[in-house]
């Protein structure tokens, strides 16, 4: 009986070879046209980059898009600024976000926030802005 392990020496051939072709099988992102191979997370993203046949990096910014939009802890809380993404910590974690500097925003909607627990997620790819419009600006100090 075999051991079940791909590569067993055991195993015929034939099995090794189709396994092997199975394995390393990778796919293109459906919006950036990067390879893809989804099997290699257990997560949200690796959910989201199976159910859309897209790539991690793509997968991350359209889980940031849903946790934006479904999350109410996010509500409020996240700003998008010259197509970089922010998320203003609440400052009761173990770290703050920029090491506990203060930044002040102010938002589209007229409120402004003074955070120091200000978390920065990346720039959003150019392909997918469409989902993140700008909604806040950084205020100048002094």
């Amino acid at each position: 009986m075999c051991c079940g392990n791909v590569l067993c020496a055991r195993m015929t051939g034939h099995f090794i070879f189709t396994t092997f072709l199975f394995v390393m099988e990778k796919v293109n992102c459906k919006l950036c046209g990067e390879p893809s191979d989804p099997q290699k997370y257990d997560s949200r993203i690796g959910e989201i980059m199976e159910e859309q046949n897209v790539c991690y990096n793509c997968a991350f910014w359209l889980w940031q898009h849903e946790c934006d939009q479904r999350d109410p802890r996010r509500r409020g809380r996240f700003a998008v600024i010259n197509g970089s993404h922010y998320v203003l910590g609440d400052g009761k974690g173990a770290f703050q976000g920029h090491y506990g500097d203060s930044f002040t925003v102010r938002f589209n909607d007229g409120r402004v926030v003074v955070n120091n627990d200000l978390w920065h997620q990346g720039e959003i790819p150019e392909h997918l802005r469409h989902l993140f419009p700008d909604n806040a600006e950084f205020v100048k100090r002094g």
